[in-house]
């Protein structure tokens, strides 16, 4: 949504961002998963763990050690997302493909990844983390797994075979 209302406001109309047909971009998805099963989310999970180990173990008060976390969190998921970017965006350039440039920004590397994307990459992913993506695992841990598990395989399966026609056809 980010890059989309991005564009939007920039050229004033919508521009398909990402490779697939679908409205799918695998990227921002597939660096939010990953972060959610490395780090968890601000609030719960591993590096939250870790930190109120840390926490207790030095006496931080629960103010430092909240802004301990988060500030963690933001820049570990930034150079996460960073670092998947950039390797997704390596990968399709020697797939003959340019997908994106931020080659106008200061301090860019290939015109793949930029310090400030990178800044908003930190800032989407705490945020989201933190809220959408913690309301939905609750409701997804109260569901049934049957039910739950038709949408994952239709949406997997339009995935793989969106990405199978643009490899194809493209």
């Amino acid at each position: 949504m980010y890059e989309t209302l991005l564009c939007l406001a920039m050229y004033g109309g919508f521009s398909d961002r990402g490779f697939l047909r679908l409205p799918f971009c695998p990227i921002y998805g597939g660096a939010a998963c990953a972060i959610g099963l490395l780090l968890g989310t601000p609030a719960e999970g591993n590096l939250a763990a870790g930190i109120g180990r840390l926490a207790r173990r030095y006496g931080w008060t629960d103010g430092a050690a909240k802004a301990v976390r988060y500030s963690a969190y933001f820049l570990l998921s930034a150079l996460f997302a960073t670092a998947v970017e950039l390797s997704v965006g390596l990968l399709f350039q020697r797939l003959g493909y340019n997908l994106w440039s931020y080659a106008g920004e200061p301090y860019n590397v290939k015109g793949l990844i930029c310090p400030s994307i990178s800044i908003c990459w930190g800032f989407m992913m705490t945020i989201g983390m933190r809220y959408p993506y913690t309301w939905l695992m609750r409701a997804a841990k109260s569901t049934p797994t049957k039910v739950l598990a038709v949408p994952c395989v239709l949406l997997l399966g339009a995935m793989l075979a969106d990405f199978i026609i643009c490899l194809l056809f493209s």
